[in-house]
């Protein structure tokens, strides 16, 4: 018994040291662990920063082209209710043109078609005003599509540049706890 017990003795320092240095090679280990997590987060940050950035910068461009386009449909609304336009005067002076012929072929004076032709006026003049106030219409409703949109990417760019902060204030955050 005595035997084992100075055998037993004999390994306690050994296990001692030999724990110690496990212990000091966990240690040096866990420094570096901590080190290449804090250089991968930050790596990773970075990546997430940049994504985020071109996010932002995307979905800008995207809305700022659809507001352009919205801008062409406004041209386009309001060029479309001009040549509206142009047709019912066309219209207008077919028909007294053709109000006339009929005057003059039927042997009366033209001068008794005045009333007609102011009638046709009076028609033409109307549908005039409703082309040109629908193509208002539609155009201002195509500037306001557009200006949204233009201020969907504005508030698409705020936004990332928020996440940026946030991605930003976190690493910073985790890198302090760290030491």
């Amino acid at each position: 018994m005595e035997l084992a017990a100075t055998a037993f003795m004999a390994m306690a320092p050994t296990a001692t040291a030999g724990a110690a240095a496990t212990a000091a090679a966990a240690s040096t280990a866990g420094a570096a662990t901590a080190g290449t997590l804090g250089a991968l987060q930050g790596v990773f940050s970075t990546a997430a920063l940049i994504s985020t950035a071109l996010g932002g910068v995307s979905s800008y461009q995207s809305s700022q082209s659809r507001a352009r386009f919205a801008d062409l449909d406004a041209t386009s609304e309001r060029l479309s209710a001009e040549a509206e336009t142009l047709r019912i005067k066309r219209d207008y002076l077919t028909k007294v043109g053709a109000a006339r012929v009929a005057f003059a072929g039927s042997g009366l004076d033209i001068s008794s078609g005045d009333a007609i032709e102011g009638s046709l006026k009076d028609q033409a003049d109307y549908e005039t005003s409703l082309a040109v106030a629908g193509g208002q219409s539609r155009a201002a409703q195509s500037l306001a599509r557009g200006s949204a949109m233009r201020d969907q990417g504005t508030a698409g760019l705020i936004s990332a540049a928020g996440k940026m902060a946030e991605i930003g204030a976190d690493w910073s955050v985790s890198k302090y706890r760290r030491g």
